[in-house]
């Protein structure tokens, strides 16, 4: 057994190179905001611009919409489209050029200590984005520019998460990416919403990240999905981090996708669930952090199977997480399209209840969050898709909505929940209540098209 590694922290220079990609970013600004004043077609009104971001036109846009003083907020909201579940605030809300791109994840926080709720996205081949909330939260503003580091060409964002991982009270972000250079980034914020970039974390050509608390107390460390495997990273408290892989995980975990942290066997210890070239794997944790994986767990799918996204959540109301899987056909070419959802029997050993779901579209689905749509204390589905587009130059595959009657059975009730509208090439699903009246909206992020801000309107059973 190799020893644990230990990883220094590093703050990050920013050489004359840097300083040069700051400037000729600026003046590609300034030129795009020029030419969207002669063309008048984004900055004085917004639009959901179907074109991508990264040209100089849009880029100007997006940061002239951010800080235009004079946009008026108050736009009649009940215009808007909407549903007795909810309302589509995305062009009252969000700077749409800003939240327009090959975004892949969007991670939803109160990043500047102010009691608001704040949200970052990451892009594929463009910059990662730092949406902030103003004016009373009713609306949002890109702050990339003052906030976050030097913008890095072509960072190919895979995944992100938020943490308090250096116990100084504010959130930092961890980004993993599939570009060239530093794929995992650390984000350091000075507690105002101000970052910095930091090496304080391995570089291993990283597609996905979780975080992971042994016990509740404990000090947020980081799951790295690497092409070598999973990586293990237990943070030391103060948010450097030791890699402690060989001490407790298996020899082989495989290449990664997906990497989801819930405690399966209800025995108080977080376990993982892990998606990759073998499939779909269960690592139950012996109660210290050290993980053995459990044979068979799984059912194996009647055809050949592709999952992007697990999700997880209690379906059926014993109090056992139960998994969603949602498929697509990227690799394998004659993969099942149709989902699957497993159900727990408490011991972490998973039947195939497929039957309980609606029929699938022929779609392909590329992202799954349960969450209560209709505030009647089960766990509903939302789930992502795409139309065999990965590029994302077509973003008008249906957000689909699946409600729960309770015992595990669901429904499409796409057309009942969401407005119309309500399309995209689905990536992510953030939940976190925006607007600050108490009720949990649903940030729903695009690859290729705008990212949609839907505003909740049914309160949680109980609240």
């Amino acid at each position: 057994m190799r020893p644990p590694i230990q990883i220094p922290f590093v703050a990050r220079s920013r050489p004359f190179p840097t300083l040069l990609r700051r400037l000729v970013f600026k003046i590609s600004v300034r030129f795009g905001r020029l030419f969207c004043f002669l063309r008048g077609v984004i900055c004085k009104r917004e639009v959901r611009a179907p074109t991508l971001v990264g040209t100089l036109a849009l880029t100007g846009c997006a940061l002239n919409l951010a800080t235009d003083a004079g946009v008026d907020w108050r736009a009649d909201v009940a215009r808007a489209e909407s549903t007795p579940y909810y309302i589509d605030a995305t062009n009252t809300m969000l700077p749409v050029a800003s939240a327009t791109g090959f975004s892949n994840v969007a991670v939803a926080g109160d990043f500047l200590n102010s009691g608001a709720i704040g949200v970052v996205i990451g892009n594929h081949y463009g910059t990662d984005r730092i949406l902030v909330p103003r004016q009373g939260n009713k609306r949002f503003a890109d702050q990339t520019l003052q906030r976050f580091p030097t913008p890095e060409a072509l960072r190919n964002t895979e995944d992100a998460v938020a943490g308090d991982f250096r116990a100084a009270g504010s959130l930092d972000v961890v980004w993993v990416s599939s570009g060239t250079g530093h794929t995992v980034l650390y984000y350091e914020n000075n507690g105002r919403g101000e970052f910095r970039e930091t090496d304080r974390l391995p570089q291993c050509g990283a597609q996905r990240v979780a975080i992971f608390r042994n016990l509740a107390t404990d000090a947020p460390s980081l799951l790295l999905a690497c092409a070598d495997g999973l990586r293990f990273l237990a943070n030391n408290g103060h948010g450097s981090f030791t890699d402690e892989s060989s001490r407790r995980l298996p020899a082989d975990t495989g290449i990664a996708t997906d990497i989801v942290v819930s405690d399966l066997n209800q025995d108080g210890a977080p376990d993982l669930v892990v998606n990759g070239n073998a499939g779909i794997r269960i690592f139950l944790n012996h109660g210290d952090g050290t993980f053995q994986e459990k044979l068979n767990a799984i059912p194996r799918s009647a055809r050949k199977e592709e999952t992007r996204r697990i999700a997880v959540g209690d379906v059926n109301g014993d109090k056992c997480p139960d998994l969603y899987l949602a498929n697509w056909r990227f690799l394998i070419a004659d993969a099942a399209l149709q989902d699957r959802l497993l159900i727990n029997d408490c011991t972490a050993s998973f039947r195939d209840r497929s039957s309980w779901l609606p029929a699938k579209r022929h779609l392909n689905s590329t992202a799954a969050r349960f969450v209560d749509l209709n505030g009647d204390g089960h766990l509903d589905l939302v789930v992502g898709t795409f139309r065999n587009d990965t590029w994302g130059r077509r973003h008008d595959a249906p957000w689909l909505a699946y409600l729960n009657d309770g015992t595990g059975h669901f429904r499409d009730a796409t057309a009942e929940v969401f407005p119309k509208g309500v399309v995209g090439n689905g990536r992510h699903i953030e939940v976190a209540d925006f607007n600050g009246d108490g009720i949990p909206d649903l940030f729903l992020v695009s690859r290729g098209g705008p990212s949609l801000m839907l505003l909740g309107k049914i309160r949680a059973k109980g609240t």
